[in-house]
């Protein structure tokens, strides 16, 4: 069948648009087609005709946020939706945080955020996004909490204008997700002279003389995922000796003392010590426990041979300075075995 001569128009343009598409298929840098040579262009860099217009009640968006801690607290999942119908212009930025419950400080936090790329018509469309945060070895006493503000907007043309005929701008906030106050920390004070230690401490010492006894913290904070310890307080009869993790203190008599340890959240715990001293005279017999002169029971000398018997103590052990005095220990044992038991048994003035 011809065509009609009404018919030849159209049918001339589009073999001359078929023409042209099949032209601008070619690469660019194609040497046989220079003339067809044109400047890329992004897709969709023009609103839509006012043709494409919905009715007024047909634009919408909505948003909602929520977040999770996960990996046993050891991370913070912030989320995001947001559905658009009839949009041309788009951005949004979900923003997550890790707070400390004790101050509000924020210890972690971060982004994500998108731009609609082009100025297409977005009929109906969905994002979703995500940020994870490490909560960066804390797994308790913190607060998870996330906003997400989005913008939005139609552009159509009208008459050849770029008319906005809706926008949109809202921040929203996400419920915050509370993890209970970590454990307090514990304190533990741990006191040492000679070879004795403990956090009570029983002492014998001549008379004249005290116990240079050293201090040092054992303490712990109160949970893997709870703030390390930050300071340290001892106290000796209520006074205040060091803020130092260990110290040394001179008791020149027997007294109570208390250490306060506060981490970071500062959560705080108190214990106590003691250091209990007695005396003896440096010059008493130490077998018959007779009250002689020094010139009578002088030291040194005098080693016990160990025979086996319970009654009757090992050898001297090496002399330990106490002050002015050099003391001696004795060892004992049971049926030639060491007991594990020693006592002070000897000193000399210097």
């Amino acid at each position: 069948m011809r065509p009609s001569v009404h018919a030849l128009p159209a049918l001339l343009i589009a073999l001359s648009i078929g023409a042209v598409a099949c032209a601008t298929e070619q690469t660019p840098t194609d040497p046989n087609h220079p003339s067809l040579v044109r400047p890329q262009q992004a897709e969709h860099d023009e609103y839509p005709d006012s043709t494409a217009e919905p009715a007024p009640n047909a634009y919408d968006v909505s948003q909602f946020a929520y977040g999770t801690f996960e990996d046993a607290n050891a991370s913070w999942l912030a989320k995001a939706i947001v559905d658009y119908a009839f949009i041309t212009d788009a951005n949004y930025a979900l923003n997550a945080y890790v707070k400390r419950n004790v101050d509000g400080s924020t210890l972690n936090s971060g982004p994500a955020t998108k731009a609609k790329p082009d100025k297409s018509l977005w009929v109906s469309h969905e994002d979703q996004d995500s940020v994870k945060l490490s909560t960066l070895n804390h797994t308790c006493g913190l607060t998870g909490s996330s906003t997400l503000h989005v913008q939005a907007g139609a552009h159509f043309v009208v008459a050849g204008v770029d008319v906005l005929q809706y926008s949109y701008d809202q921040t929203t906030k996400a419920a915050d997700v509370v993890l209970p106050d970590c454990p307090n920390p514990e304190s533990r004070p741990l006191l040492s002279y000679g070879d004795m230690s403990g956090d009570e401490l029983h002492l014998t010492v001549p008379e004249g003389s005290g116990a240079n006894v050293s201090m040092v913290s054992a303490s712990k904070k109160g949970s893997d995922g709870s703030t390390d310890i930050a300071t340290y307080a001892w106290s000796v009869a209520g006074s205040s000796v060091s803020s130092s993790a260990s110290t040394s203190y001179y008791f020149p008599a027997g007294e109570a003392l208390a250490l306060t340890v506060t981490d970071q959240d500062n959560h705080s715990d108190t214990a106590s010590g003691l250091v209990d001293l007695s005396y003896f005279s440096p010059c008493d017999d130490p077998f018959t426990d007779e009250v002689e002169t020094c010139e009578q029971n002088p030291g040194g000398g005098g080693s016990v041979s160990v025979d086996g018997s319970s009654d009757e103590p090992g050898d001297w052990t090496v002399p330990v300075v106490i002050g002015t005095y050099v003391c001696y220990y004795t060892d004992w044992y049971e049926n030639g075995v060491y007991t594990g038991e020693t006592d002070l048994d000897y000193c000399d003035v210097e």
